[in-house]
């Protein structure tokens, strides 16, 4: 019963760890990537190419 108390109480320790280390990444400053994109529509004859801007957040995004 002793082992299965140590393992429990490792556990909680670090799920306590990785959430105050979540909370410490979520006060971060936002790490802002700029990328644009070239569109280009050939359906619509009288249309040009244009450049569509997106900002994504590194710190809200998953790895790729």
């Amino acid at each position: 019963m002793l082992r299965h108390t140590t393992s429990l109480t490792r556990a909680l320790d670090l799920a306590t760890t990785r959430s105050a280390a979540t909370a410490a990444k979520a006060a971060a400053s936002p790490r802002i990537k700029s990328f644009e994109i070239y569109r280009f529509n050939p359906e619509q004859p009288g249309a040009k190419p244009s450049l569509q801007k997106y900002d994504i957040d590194l710190n809200q995004c998953g790895p790729m």
